[in-house]
C-alpha cells in the first residue's frame, strides 16, 4: 500500500506544518511576509476617527450630535455605558457582566481572546494572559515601582528604549506588545458592545483614569483607544468623575442638586480599589474641582506619614507617587480590621493639603458595595457630623462610570455647557509680528477644543509672501517664548502695506494637537501647520516659574519693543516677511 494511503489529511497538514516551521527557523528574513495573525504589533497603530474635528462634535445645527460615552478602566474590570433619559445604561458583555474582566489573552498566533473569554482560560494560559494594564502603561521600565509590579505578574514584561513590553507567544516566534497595543483591544471590546447596544458608530468616549496617573500616562490611555479607533474627548479623574456622579446638578441631565453650586467647600474621595486604597482631597468651588492631595496605601510610612505632596492646582498628581499590584481586592471582614489603615490613610492625606478634619463638608466613596457598607461608618467618625454623600439610585461601584457617562452626554450637547470640567491651555498661544512682538491668538486658559482668529496684514509694499513663526507662552516679546514652528503662505497679491487681510487662527484638539492656519482672504491662498504642545505636561511649578518670569520682565520687554518700534519708524525696516496687526 503506498505511504501517502496510510497518511490522514490532518496528518499530511501536521508534517507541512512542521516542514514549513523547520524552513522559516533557517530564512527568517521571510516572516514579515508570512504573518497569519491580522493583529500583529505591527498593525496596531494610533487610529482615531478620519472625519475628526471639534466642529462635528459640538456645532451640529441640522443633525443629532454623535453619541459620547463613559468609560471607566479599573485593575481588572472594565465598563462602558451612556447616560439617557436621566438614566444610566451599563452595556454587559456576552456573560451579562457590565463589570467586564479587562483581560487579553494571547494564543500563538490567532486573533486574542478579549474579557470573560480570555479571563476563563487564564489559568491554563497564565505566561500569555494579560491583565492589570492600569499598572504598566505609560510608565518607564526603569520605574522602581513598575519593577515591583512586574513580580507579582505572570506574563513576561521585557526592557525596549525604557519602556515596557509585554512578550506573547505568537505563530512563528514570540512577539512584542506595547500596554497601549494591548489595552487596544479591550478598548475594541467596549467599542463593539456599545455599538451593538446603541446601534450606531461609537467614536468619541469620555475615559477616567486614577487620581494619581499624571499626564503622561494620560495620554497613554488616549492612544490606547485611538489604536481601537475612539477618540477621548476627555480625560477625567476618578474624584471628579465620583463627585459628578452625585452633584451633577444639570437639568439636561436630570439633576438640580443645589450643592452644585457650593462655594469653596472642601471635599474628600476614598476609592477601595481592586488593587489597593487611595484617597483624595479637593478643594469644591462652584463647579469647579481642584486637586489638592493624593494619598494611597502604599504611601504611608510606618509612622502615618505620608511620602507625597501637595498637588498643584492643575490637577495632576506627582510623578513621585507609586503606583498599586493587582493583588485583589482586600476583603473587609470585620471593622477592626479597618482601624489603622484608613486612620492612616486619612491622616496622611490631610496633612499635606495642609487642612483641618473639621472643615471636610462633604465624602464620597468607592468600590466594592459590600465592601464600602463596612468602610461608611468607620469614615464617618473620622469626620464627625460630616455627611457621607450617597443616593439609593446609585450603586458605589458604578458610581465612577455614571460620572463619565454624565459628562459624557453634557459633553454631548457643548463644551460650555460645564467649564469646570474641561481642560484648558495653560499657557497662551500666538505668532511672532513686526519688531518681534508676540501677538497672543488664543489666551491662556482658553477651554479646549477651541479655535481663535485674528486678522494680520503685511509690513511692505508688495509683500509677496509671509512668515508665520508660532510661539507658547506669555512674554511681550516672541523670543521669550518656546518657539513651536514655522509656515510660509506665499503668492499673495500685490498690495500696498496694511491692504492685505490675513487671517490667522490657532485652534487646539482635545488631544492637545495645535493647528494654525493662515488666509489671504482676497485670493483665498491658505496654508497650515500641524503641530504637537507639551502644555498639558507642564507642573505646577514650572508654570509658576513662567508666570514670575513674564512679570518680572514685562517692563524690560516693552522697553524693548518701544525701542524695536521707534527704530523702525526712524528710518529701519521691517523684517522682510513680517506681520502686523490689521488696525
Amino acid at each position: 500500500m503506498p505511504l501517502s494511503r496510510t497518511l490522514s489529511l490532518s496528518g499530511i497538514a501536521a508534517a507541512l506544518a512542521l516542514c514549513l516551521a523547520l524552513f522559516l527557523q533557517h530564512h527568517e528574513s521571510l516572516l514579515p511576509y508570512l504573518s497569519f495573525n491580522p493583529l500583529t504589533p505591527n498593525s496596531l497603530t494610533p487610529n482615531p476617527p478620519s472625519d475628526y474635528s471639534p466642529d462635528r462634535i459640538f456645532n451640529y445645527p441640522t443633525e443629532p450630535p454623535p453619541p459620547i460615552l463613559g468609560i471607566h478602566l479599573d485593575h481588572s474590570t472594565s465598563r462602558i455605558g451612556i447616560f439617557q433619559n436621566r438614566t444610566l445604561h451599563l452595556f454587559p458583555d456576552s456573560h451579562n457582566l457590565t463589570a467586564i474582566p479587562a483581560y487579553v489573552s494571547f494564543n500563538e498566533g490567532t486573533t486574542p481572546l478579549v474579557g470573560s473569554a480570555a479571563k476563563e482560560q487564564a489559568e491554563k494560559n497564565s505566561r500569555d494572559t494579560v491583565y492589570d494594564l492600569i499598572s504598566i502603561i505609560g510608565r518607564n521600565f526603569s520605574d522602581h515601582r513598575l519593577q515591583d509590579d512586574i513580580k507579582s505578574l505572570p506574563y513576561e514584561i521585557v526592557e525596549r528604549n525604557n519602556k515596557p513590553y509585554i512578550r506573547v507567544r505568537g505563530l512563528w516566534r514570540d512577539e512584542f506588545y506595547t500596554p497601549e497595543q494591548v489595552y487596544s483591544f479591550i478598548f475594541q471590546d467596549l467599542k463593539r458592545l456599545a455599538e451593538n447596544n446603541v446601534n450606531e458608530t461609537v467614536e468619541y468616549v469620555v475615559v477616567t483614569v486614577p487620581t494619581y496617573f499624571d499626564a503622561e500616562r494620560r495620554e497613554a490611555i488616549k492612544n490606547a483607544a485611538a489604536i481601537a479607533g475612539l477618540y477621548v474627548v476627555r480625560v477625567l479623574t476618578e474624584s471628579i468623575a465620583t463627585g459628578e456622579a452625585y452633584w451633577s446638578g444639570y437639568d439636561d441631565v436630570g439633576r438640580e442638586d443645589p450643592r452644585r453650586w457650593k462655594e469653596e467647600c472642601n471635599l474628600v474621595f476614598y476609592h477601595h480599589g481592586e488593587g489597593e486604597s487611595y484617597a483624595v482631597v479637593m478643594e469644591y468651588d462652584f463647579g469647579v474641582y481642584d486637586v489638592l492631595a493624593v494619598v494611597k496605601e502604599s504611601d504611608i510610612h510606618p509612622d502615618g506619614d505620608s511620602k507625597t505632596e501637595k498637588i498643584n492646582t492643575s490637577d495632576k498628581t506627582e510623578e513621585s507617587l507609586p503606583d498599586v499590584q493587582n493583588t485583589g481586592q482586600k476583603p473587609l471582614t470585620a471593622l477592626t480590621e479597618l482601624e489603622d489603615p484608613v486612620v492612616n490613610l486619612l491622616n496622611a492625606l490631610l496633612k499635606p493639603a495642609k487642612i483641618e478634619k473639621q472643615t471636610v463638608e462633604g465624602i464620597f466613596i468607592t468600590g466594592n458595595r459590600t465592601q464600602v457598607t463596612l468602610l461608611e461608618p468607620k469614615i464617618s467618625a473620622y469626620f464627625p457630623d460630616k455627611q457621607v454623600i450617597s443616593n439609593p439610585d446609585i450603586h458605589p461601584d458604578e458610581a465612577i462610570v455614571r460620572g463619565a457617562s454624565i459628562i459624557a452626554n453634557v459633553l454631548a450637547i457643548g463644551p460650555d455647557v460645564c467649564p469646570g470640567l474641561m481642560e484648558m491651555t495653560v499657557v497662551s498661544l500666538g505668532i511672532e509680528t513686526a519688531h518681534g512682538a508676540f501677538a497672543k491668538i488664543l489666551p491662556r486658559w482658553s477651554v479646549i477644543p477651541n479655535i481663535k482668529r485674528i486678522l494680520f496684514s503685511t509690513v511692505r509694499d508688495n509683500q509677496e509672501k509671509v512668515v508665520i513663526n508660532i510661539y507658547e507662552g506669555d512674554r511681550a516679546i516672541a523670543r521669550g517664548n518656546k518657539f513651536l514652528g514655522m509656515f510660509e503662505l506665499a503668492n499673495l497679491p500685490r498690495r500696498p502695506k496694511g491692504e492685505l487681510d490675513i487671517e490667522v487662527g490657532v485652534e487646539v484638539t482635545p488631544s492637545w494637537g495645535v493647528i494654525v492656519r493662515a488666509k489671504e482672504l482676497e485670493s483665498g491662498k491658505e496654508a497650515k501647520i500641524v503641530l504637537d504642545t507639551q502644555m498639558h505636561m507642564y507642573t505646577g511649578e514650572e508654570l509658576d516659574l513662567l508666570g514670575e518670569e513674564a512679570e518680572e520682565r514685562k517692563e524690560e520687554d516693552l522697553r524693548w519693543l518701544e525701542n524695536a518700534r521707534m527704530e523702525i519708524e526712524h528710518g529701519g525696516e521691517a523684517t522682510r516677511f513680517d506681520v502686523q496687526l490689521k488696525d
